[in-house]
């Protein structure tokens, strides 16, 4: 996440929104390999995004779950993802990660055991 969308959020999962206040972008993602994490978050090279790195605590069996309940990122938008009220889930060097559109950051926030902590920043 960007260190600015960190400040204002405290380093919880929000939702990009434009100057008029419609939701832009993919949504927030989260994946659990830190290493994936630091390549696709410092590689990418977008101002103003991505230049730390958050850790989550969640409960034990989180990933799984959400393994299990989420939307395939083939053939599903955003909007389907949100009305739902479900993550998409996309295969990305051989793990899943998830992403939380819209409304739907609250599913993730919930879970969040302890505040978010900052564990990278981008130099």
């Amino acid at each position: 996440m960007s260190y600015n969308e960190y400040s204002k959020a405290g380093g919880y999962l929000t939702q990009r929104l434009n100057d008029s206040g419609i939701e832009m972008g993919e949504g927030p993602y989260v994946i659990r390999r830190l290493e994936y994490a630091q390549k696709a978050s410092f590689s990418f090279g977008y101002s103003d995004q991505y230049d730390i790195i958050v850790q989550y605590t969640v409960p034990r069996g989180t990933y799984e779950i959400f393994k299990n309940i989420s939307l395939p990122a083939r053939g599903t938008t955003m909007r389907q993802s949100e009305q739902l009220g479900l993550p998409i889930k996309k295969r990305e060097d051989g793990d899943y990660n998830f992403s939380f559109y819209g409304r739907n950051t609250a599913i993730f926030n919930s879970i969040i055991i302890g505040l978010p902590q900052i564990i990278s920043i981008k130099k």
